[in-house]
């Protein structure tokens, strides 16, 4: 929604979908959603280029709900998905300041997305936070994924040159 950007080159070091913080987002649109649960993992390869606003994941429909808003002060925010816990790059980390301009895995595991049923928009705009950057992978899982899960993703991603 808004005129995000793709980027291919069929090399992953030069394939992404750019997003400008004015209008852009990714929006899963007025279809129902299931197979959501209480205990999931949401990953993404990012490189955030915005110094103030921003936020990964939120619903429009049946309440506020969002996952990793973030502004200046450099603290994730939550709001509808439990209390996920954050790593960049397989290290713990709730301060989004580590999202400096070069491209991270960034996870959230623990995440409760069982009562987003619709409009969920990646990465998102939602109350005056939206996302400006670019993302290069994005996937879910209807689990938390143990560390070693991570680390082999990480690996994997970073053979690839997604990281």
């Amino acid at each position: 929604v808004g005129g995000p950007t793709y980027y291919g080159s069929g090399n992953p070091t030069n394939t992404f979908i750019d997003f400008d913080s004015a209008d852009d987002y990714a929006q899963q649109v007025s279809a129902p959603v299931s197979g959501l649960t209480s205990d999931m993992t949401g990953c993404w390869v990012v490189k955030s280029t915005d110094t103030g606003n921003g936020m990964v994941a939120s619903k429009t429909l049946g309440g506020a709900g969002y996952l990793a808003a973030f502004n200046t002060n450099g603290n994730f925010y939550h709001n509808g998905v439990g209390s996920p816990s954050a790593f960049i790059d397989l290290v713990a980390d709730t301060d989004s300041e580590s999202l400096d301009g070069s491209f991270h895995l960034l996870e959230f595991k623990g995440v409760d997305f069982s009562t987003w049923t619709s409009n969920i928009n990646m990465p998102a705009g939602y109350g005056g936070f939206t996302f400006q950057g670019q993302i290069k992978a994005m996937f879910i899982y209807d689990r938390s994924i143990t560390a070693q899960e991570s680390s082999e993703n990480y690996s994997t991603l970073q053979g690839l040159g997604y990281l």
